[in-house]
């Protein structure tokens, strides 16, 4: 979890902490007692879950600089035109 100062909102956390969090701001303390309790539930997918939610922010701000060029943003990225357009696929940011 990043975050620039002592709150962290809902959006900053990965999918299954923040359908559970209220929509306001909580204190770090309060949020690590919480999610100390979701790792030790989901022991196994912490990090895939973290490293998802990341690489799917990652690939919408890459889109986003390049106006949606996917090409463009895979060179950003480092990675294939192809790998992009799985990733777009897997998280469900392929435009129709």
């Amino acid at each position: 979890i990043l975050s620039k100062g002592n709150i962290i909102y809902p959006d900053q956390l990965f999918e299954g902490v923040e359908k559970t969090l209220i929509e306001k701001p909580i204190e770090k303390n309060r949020l690590f007692m919480y999610l100390t309790q979701q790792i030790i539930s989901r022991e196994g997918e912490v990090y895939r879950l973290s490293t998802d939610e990341f690489e799917k922010d990652l690939i919408e701000w890459a889109i986003s600089q390049t106006k949606g060029n996917q090409v463009k943003a895979a060179k950003l990225l480092g990675i294939s035109r192809v790998m992009l357009h799985e990733r777009l696929g897997k998280y469900g940011l392929l435009e129709n």
